[in-house]
């Protein structure tokens, strides 16, 4: 079945609470995506994929990053699913995603790497960029997606649970035990242990927990160009 259905903004921690949410349940990190973890990740949810993961005896936390299209709004509404919708504050995600992207471009890949988010990423390409350039380059491909993300789920009227990035960060397990409660459906007491157990992650890289950076790293006229952006994409 499909215990926990987290629809993802990219760096919002979503990986965290994903794996936290494995170990304390003790189940199994699954896709709903048709092609996802096959190098191509669709953003719609492929109804036959769900319906496998939620008749399976198996507990499977799944996180797509998701779109609020029809055919997932839909989906979520006719297999009776309450998501966990994460998002984060939209200038530190720009920044995130930079720091994603050096990261690759540092480990020496080369060539194109399908992306998350649909987007072809040329690694060489990119390394000719300068570090201002490199920014640009995330405002224009990136934020409108993570835009429309977040605008899309906003407007979103079925029963979820809404987590953001800073507020799980600067207190993961009264967060987190939120969460469980709201995944099995009551108030109820939770171990402290098993909540510290759950979070501790030893072999998994997450993100910088620094929040405003993106208001110190992105210039004038960048953050301009995002706020533009919002206000023009939030007419569509």
């Amino acid at each position: 079945m499909i215990k926990a259905f987290i629809i993802a903004q990219p760096k919002a921690g979503t990986t965290h609470m994903t794996f936290s949410l494995r170990r304390y349940f003790n189940g199994e990190y699954g896709s709903v995506n048709l092609w996802a973890n096959r190098g191509i990740e669709v953003q719609d949810i492929h109804p036959a994929t769900m319906l496998e993961l939620i008749n399976s005896h198996t507990d499977f936390i799944v996180k797509p990053h998701l779109q609020a299209t029809p055919n997932n709004i839909n989906a979520l509404q006719h297999f009776n699913i309450r998501p966990i919708i994460m998002t984060r504050n939209i200038f530190d995600s720009v920044i995130s995603m930079r720091d994603h992207f050096d990261k690759d471009v540092n480990e020496g890949t080369t060539g194109m790497v399908p992306m998350p988010l649909g987007f072809p990423f040329y690694h060489d390409s990119y390394r000719a960029l300068s570090p201002q350039e490199r920014i640009d380059y995330i405002i224009d491909y990136i934020a409108p997606w993570l835009i429309m993300f977040q605008y899309g789920w906003q407007r979103y009227q079925g029963e979820c649970l809404r987590i953001d990035y800073d507020s799980f960060m600067k207190n993961k397990r009264r967060t987190f035990a939120h969460t469980i409660q709201f995944l099995e459906g009551r108030q109820h007491a939770i171990s402290k242990k098993r909540i510290q157990a759950s979070l501790k992650h030893e072999d998994i890289r997450y993100n910088s927990v620094i929040s405003g950076r993106g208001l110190r790293e992105l210039n004038a006229a960048q953050q301009a160009r995002i706020i533009e952006m919002q206000n023009r994409l939030s007419r569509v």
